[in-house]
């Protein structure tokens, strides 16, 4: 089974998943923070759909390195990794999505101001971070991957780590409800799992690419 190809479709999935999972990532946060219940009623339905959509690709992998075994094991583990990693990052934009659609369906209060801004805040980076990885993945800049996901990643997690102190102090100080606490430190912990999924399906694809042009015949490229 030629090589390139594969590599080519299974690129093109990622990326197809990757501006998925970021634009259903932004409009989750955006929508819940200005109490849109019906537009984030329709994300759900999205999200759910990348999440089968990244199950159909794990499902099919199964043929696909049924053609790799043979001469190339190792493609065969990294087709595999870009396959769970699409499939936990989709997986992880559902459980942001979900919750947050039952917390405005159930009318719950909204979220404070200091609250909606430190999402926001989040969000922005998130984006940042998302455009990182589709600039990688689509120009295949994978030279400099590591470093630069890497400060993205950093900033990020720095954040989050910033936002669940401020959240603990005000659960300690009585500040917020249980649902609004649970809510709040789920989109945190959701969102740091999107950042290493996502990490890991940059490294896998990279990994995969690099592979595969080593095994390439002269004059393929």
């Amino acid at each position: 089974m030629s090589r390139l190809p594969i590599f080519e479709n299974c690129n093109k999935q990622t990326v197809s998943s990757v501006i998925a999972a970021s634009k259903l990532y932004y409009l989750t946060l955006n929508h819940f923070l200005t109490g849109n219940r019906k537009a984030l009623k329709g994300l759900l339905g999205d999200a759910d759909g990348l999440c089968g959509q990244t199950k159909n690709q794990k499902s099919e992998s199964f043929q696909v390195i049924a053609g790799l075994q043979g001469d190339a094991p190792e493609l065969s583990l990294y087709y595999v990794r870009v396959a769970d990693a699409a499939c936990e990052m989709a997986g992880s934009i559902f459980q942001t999505c979900q919750p947050a659609y039952e917390y405005l369906k159930d009318k719950y209060m909204p979220f404070s101001e200091v609250q909606a801004t430190e999402l926001a805040e989040l969000n922005d980076e998130m984006s940042l971070f998302f455009n990182t990885i589709l600039h990688i993945l689509k120009n295949r800049k994978y030279d400099n991957s590591s470093e630069e996901i890497r400060k993205q990643k950093t900033t990020v997690l720095a954040l989050i780590n910033i936002f669940q102190r401020k959240q603990l102090k005000r659960i300690k100080r009585q500040e917020v409800s249980t649902r609004n606490s649970m809510l709040y430190l789920n989109i945190l912990t959701e969102t740091k799992n999107i950042v290493l999924f996502a990490s890991g399906l940059v490294k896998a694809n990279r990994n995969f690419y690099r592979t595969v042009s080593e095994k390439q015949p002269a004059g393929v490229y």
